[in-house]
């Protein structure tokens, strides 16, 4: 079958994932022993959900403890505990010497979509990677805005902020408020994580261009926990909180992929601020845009959430995390090993979920070729297919490459 048969490749590539992942549970139904590198959820390798048990634990306590309306932007416990996950050690200093402007959302698309609601008016264009979790495409246009991708890669295979720049300055040529998203670490879905130096020199352009026009950066840290997991910040707020910028940072979080709770559709947008006056209009702003949508999110997400987030549960719920951050570390190298190996066109990968194959055009066909193996891929325009490591085995690995390896050859690829 021809998996875009029936739409086309700018459908919304959610929607053809699952109907991929629903070709390999029908396959597996019918007694077929499938490697299936489809779906973007964590399993290990007993093929359990990668959640925390401390988590699960936490909602069999709370589901039915919190069950009235809570805050619109959420509890002041889940705004403190998120912070001290995501700043570690430097969370005093922080929450000292910053206003942070904070709300509880419904997932990592919640924060998305209230981004792109907030921080452009209707009508205007967006930049977007041209490599991209492409739902973006889809909340811009829920949001009544156009898009504009930028390069991702230049030809050393690092971000590329040649090309960023000159949309940046084009977009100005036509209105004055621009927004940037950026998905960092372990971009979805390539792996690619950027470095100090180009968050640097990234940064360095920003607050140059913003002195005479309003820039928004939008980053979005879904699967930030997935990076090499260590006991101090990340690297990208180390570089957001190093001076004053004169443009905003804004930082879209999702508990999906931490905590394995992907169902239950809780997040987090904030920012880092002196300026009273942006907390107080990001905070109405957002008050306003979520009671005309959703009115509130999950209370008793947000409760499980703070249980296991006290100072006597966090360094388990950290080492739980870490075991799985590590596994997929495991992982992750094992395939880019092999794909180096046999010389498989793919885009630089990192850390994280998913790895993308450079496909020449034949993205279809090498789809096709793997199913009638039973393995599943996703398709995600011709050019391109992902393949998410975070539903692998790790003997399932080297079968999956050895066959895409025959494809390409047979293809001249």
């Amino acid at each position: 079958m021809d998996v875009f048969s029936k739409r086309g490749y700018e459908e919304d590539f959610k929607s053809i994932t699952l109907d991929v992942a629903n070709l390999a549970k029908l396959d597996k139904q019918k007694g077929n022993k499938i490697i299936d590198a489809s779906i973007g959820t964590f399993y290990n390798d007993s093929c359990e959900l990668g959640s925390i048990s401390l988590v699960k634990e936490a909602l069999k306590n709370h589901i039915t403890c919190d069950l009235g309306y809570g805050s619109i932007i959420g509890s002041n416990k889940y705004k403190e505990l998120m912070l001290r996950w995501f700043l570690k050690d430097d969370y005093e200093y922080i929450s000292k010497n910053y206003r942070i402007p904070f709300a509880a959302t419904l997932g990592g698309t919640g924060a998305v979509s209230a981004s792109m609601h907030l921080f452009l008016d209707e009508g205007e264009t967006i930049l977007l990677p041209d490599i991209m979790w492409t739902n973006y495409k889809l909340v811009a246009d829920k949001a009544n805005l156009n898009y504009l991708c930028y390069s991702l890669f230049n030809e050393k295979g690092m971000f590329n902020i040649t090309d960023l720049i000159y949309k940046v300055k084009e977009l100005k040529k036509t209105q004055k408020k621009i927004a940037i998203i950026i998905n960092d670490p372990c971009h979805n879905p390539t792996g690619y994580c950027m470095t100090e130096e180009e968050y640097t020199n990234l940064y360095s352009f920003l607050d140059e261009e913003a002195k005479d026009c309003d820039i928004t950066l939008l980053l979005d840290i879904a699967y930030i926990d997935y990076d090499e997991c260590k006991n101090k910040k990340h690297l990208i707020f180390d570089v957001a909180l190093r001076k004053d910028y004169n443009f905003n940072i804004l930082f879209m979080a999702s508990c999906s992929k931490t905590f394995g709770i992907y169902g239950l559709r809780i997040g987090a947008l904030f920012t880092f601020t002196k300026n009273e006056e942006y907390e107080r209009i990001f905070i109405n702003s957002y008050k306003s845009f979520a009671r005309g949508i959703y009115s509130m999110p999950n209370t008793s997400s947000i409760s499980a959430i703070c249980s296991i987030l006290k100072d006597d549960k966090m360094t388990l719920v950290q080492e739980e995390v870490k075991k799985n951050s590590e596994v997929l570390i495991k992982r992750g190298k094992e395939m880019e090993r092999l794909l180096n190996l046999y010389n498989i066109k793919h885009y630089p990968y990192k850390n994280g979920f998913f790895v993308t194959l450079v496909t020449d055009g034949k993205a279809n066909l090498i789809f096709e070729e793997l199913r009638l193996k039973h393995m599943y891929v996703v398709p995600m325009d011709e050019n391109n297919i992902r393949l998410s490591v975070s539903n692998l085995k790790i003997n399932e690995i080297k079968p999956l490459v050895d066959s895409i390896k025959e494809v390409y050859i047979k293809y001249s690829i």
